[in-house]
């Protein structure tokens, strides 16, 4: 598992799970990515993969999109979430385990269960692909997260 030292800073979110470890940062492996020119987020892994991880969120915002992963249909879930604060900002969680906990145009608060993290799509093991969109262009997740 990778860990790179970044400040932690209070304009950033918190992490969506707790107890986790980086197993794949943002613009990583162009050659297995061709169609984003890389990894497209940040993999966040528990450090104990047998327990059942809740996704939560860390800021307010509206539910954009919940139910099954349009890139993979029947091969997993996922959430996606316009934060209230920043404009043009689109939050993806996915390879949720079972279907959301939140529904199309709902609001969330911070602490909100949203899903259980699973081993969904394309993934060696269990984990939580967390991906942030800006104006509809993927960006660094750090850059929001204090991961």
């Amino acid at each position: 598992i990778k860990e790179q030292e970044q400040e932690k800073t209070a304009d950033r979110w918190e992490a969506p799970i707790k107890d986790y470890g980086v197993t794949q940062e943002f613009g990583e492996n162009p050659e297995y990515y061709p169609r984003w020119g890389g990894h497209h987020g940040i993999d966040l892994a528990p450090f104990n993969p047998s327990r059942t991880e809740m996704v939560l969120a860390t800021f307010h915002g509206t539910v954009e999109l919940e139910g099954a992963d349009p890139a993979f249909p029947g091969r997993g879930y996922v959430v996606y979430i316009i934060p209230r604060e920043k404009d043009g900002l689109q939050v993806e969680y996915y390879h949720l385990k079972t279907v959301p906990t939140v529904i199309k145009e709902e609001v969330v608060r911070p602490g909100r269960i949203l899903g259980i993290m699973g081993e969904t799509g394309f993934a060696t093991g269990p984990h939580l692909h967390l991906g942030v969109r800006l104006n509809g262009q993927y960006v660094n997740p750090r850059d929001y997260f204090n991961l």
